[in-house]
């Protein structure tokens, strides 16, 4: 994973191709009320100074008016998947990561795994993304539930393993993977040969890390960043000096 991004806005960062030749998601198909990503009108809104001042971008996403990082975060998304490159939304923990993604969902017209580390960020997310798609299209993969045959399917990471061998899965037109610093174990590694992804995009707080196991190795490059500042500055969230003198 390479460290070069702008604070707070979408990133160009150098991009070495790892993915196999047949590799093609650029051919991914993202849709903005009808448009597909090979319309050069999809990528214009990433491509703005001031997101927010595109439509589909600033409308409400599923009821809920999106925050300015998320209208950049998701363009941003969008630009890595069609430059063929594994990319990383770095934001801060509390910022609404699980509605960008939810977003991306609603964006991308193909077979979808959502990756999350814990059972109970399974029931959260998926009912997130239900809120920005159709619940019909959504399944979940995890101890309770066996459903690989959604359009969308959120998978506990330990699951992994198993939904890529299970009868109704299919590879995916795109990985979305939450909290991706923890993909980085050989169990991981060997279900995304096996799951095969056409493009992939992580969400992290923390994307650099300083253990060898997370060294991130299915990952190009940070394609954006909110970090603390940025969020402080929105009112996103608090400094922790202000919620103890609310208190006292």
């Amino acid at each position: 994973l390479q460290q070069q991004t702008a604070k707070g806005t979408r990133a160009n960062s150098r991009h070495v191709h790892r993915h196999p030749p047949a590799c093609q998601p650029c051919r991914l198909l993202l849709s903005v009320k009808g448009q597909s990503a090979m319309n050069d009108s999809l990528f214009a809104f990433a491509d703005r100074q001031t997101p927010t001042d595109a439509p589909a971008w600033s409308q409400p996403w599923g009821g809920k008016t999106p925050r300015r990082w998320q209208t950049e975060a998701v363009p941003a998304a969008v630009d890595a998947i069609a430059a063929s490159k594994r990319g990383v939304i770095s934001a801060i923990m509390g910022s609404g990561k699980s509605i960008a993604q939810a977003r991306l969902c609603a964006l991308t017209a193909g077979r979808i795994i959502v990756t999350v580390p814990t059972v109970a960020l399974v029931d959260q997310l998926a009912a997130t993304i239900a809120g920005q798609n159709d619940p019909e299209t959504v399944g979940k993969y995890y101890t309770h539930a066996k459903q690989a045959d959604r359009r969308i399917t959120v998978c506990c990471l330990p699951s992994l393993t198993a939904l890529v061998n299970d009868p109704a899965f299919t590879s995916p037109d795109l990985w979305i993977a939450d909290e991706m610093h923890r993909t980085e174990s050989d169990r991981i590694k060997a279900a995304h040969a096996a799951m095969r992804p056409r493009a992939a995009i992580g969400f992290t707080a923390t994307p650099f890390r300083a253990k060898e196991t997370e060294e991130l190795s299915l990952w190009d490059a940070e394609v954006y960043e909110y970090g603390a500042g940025a969020a402080m500055r929105d009112g996103v969230v608090v400094r922790f000096d202000e919620i103890g003198r609310a208190h006292v």
